[in-house]
């Protein structure tokens, strides 16, 4: 399957038609693109849903400038912020992960959401070093005890930028980091 390129600047976004899932846990679907607008319905983490469009209407969540998103729950329609969306969602032997983002200052961050099937999660943080990245589930590579391996994959477009990535093992459910590797070009 294709990778989809993620980053934490405005540019980037949902489309029209795409599927999310809530990164969220208890997120308020809202009859309008406000923080005051009437709650439809209160929604759990992991729940998807369909973007139908992205408002201009936006608020700070997480140290980060989120726009508001038109979405269709089983046929209900309402907003979301774009900031209560996992960016990507991965299963690694039967573990669910959802993905946000936040950012202090002008640290960035990757937030990693670990499913349990109680209702239950675990969050881990990891640091980015660029903002611009891959999510890749590279399977075991033929280590035998692990579940999966999980690879942050930064994307260096501009001299000054730092490529590399991080590589976390998926072990009895839980992901721990075990490298991580830089590189900057002139």
């Amino acid at each position: 399957a294709q990778e989809e390129t993620h980053c934490i600047y405005e540019a980037c976004g949902f489309e029209a038609g795409q599927i999310v899932y809530l990164f969220g846990d208890h997120v308020q679907l809202r009859e309008a693109p406000t923080t005051e607008s009437k709650v439809l319905k209160t929604l759990p983490m992991g729940m998807h849903l369909v973007v139908q469009e992205r408002h201009e209407n936006s608020w700070r969540y997480k140290g980060l400038d989120h726009h508001f998103y038109k979405v269709d729950y089983k046929g209900i329609e309402g907003y979301v912020l774009g900031g209560l969306l996992a960016i990507e969602k991965k299963t690694i032997n039967g573990i669910t992960h959802l993905f946000g983002q936040a950012k202090t200052g002008d640290k960035e961050y990757l937030l990693i959401r670990s499913l349990k099937g109680d209702g239950h999660f675990k969050e881990k943080s990891i640091r980015l070093g660029n903002g611009q990245f891959l999510l890749t589930h590279l399977g075991t590579k033929g280590l035998t005890d692990i579940d999966g391996i999980l690879h942050i994959d930064y994307i260096a477009e501009d001299c000054g930028d730092e490529g590399g990535g991080i590589y976390l093992f998926q072990e009895e459910g839980q992901l721990r980091q075990v490298a991580r590797l830089s590189q900057v070009s002139d």
